[in-house]
């Protein structure tokens, strides 16, 4: 092969991956958004997170000390619970994951965005990477339903019925599936 052909040839090549990085530009956050109406809250979960080199735990990645941050994750599984919000109700459910990576517990009233894959057994939900707009995880919950919602009551997570819990978004104007997951006393949830 002469020099100008293995110039074209790098040409097309370089063609051909730009075209890939464009075909995997940044997410358009709002319409991923959109497509989970659903809202998830997550009170509890335990987790155990893999890292290049071993569990959390291993502090050591090939013969070198690592700081966390450093870590290249491997995924994360455990379990948890949470409640759904849904056409306006809430529900409890509880939970088991295996994901990519790992998302954390909610305070007050955050909630993930979320989409049924098998209605009342696998949710999927996106999280979003602090620091990084445009970087979001899908981690898909199995979910056991429940006929209750959970809260928490002096700081320990507790049941209540799901009249009551619709009533308490009521009275606190939340409304998680329209925007309003905000609480205005964070201790309020914790009556």
């Amino acid at each position: 092969m002469n020099k100008s052909m293995r110039t074209m040839a790098f040409a097309i090549g370089l063609i051909s991956c730009t075209g890939m990085l464009a075909a995997h530009s940044k997410p358009d956050i709002a319409a991923l958004v959109a497509q989970y109406p659903l809202r998830v809250h997550i009170y509890t979960k335990k987790t155990k997170q893999y890292y290049f080199g071993g569990a959390l735990n291993n502090s050591q990645v090939m013969g070198k000390q690592m700081d966390r941050r450093d870590r290249t994750s491997l995924g994360a599984n455990g379990k948890g619970s949470g409640n759904l919000f849904e056409n306006g109700e809430p529900r409890g459910f509880d939970f088991s994951f295996d994901c990519a990576d790992n998302f954390v517990t909610q305070r007050g009233g955050d909630t993930y965005p979320a989409r049924w894959l098998k209605k009342d057994k696998e949710l999927e939900i996106i999280v979003g990477y602090y620091g990084e707009k445009d970087r979001v995880l899908h981690c898909t919950l199995k979910t056991t339903m429940q006929n209750f919602a959970y809260h928490k009551h002096n700081g320990k997570l507790a049941t209540i019925s799901i009249a009551e819990r619709k009533q308490w978004m009521k009275d606190h104007d939340y409304d998680p599936e329209h925007g309003k997951n905000q609480i205005k006393d964070k201790d309020e949830e914790d009556k």
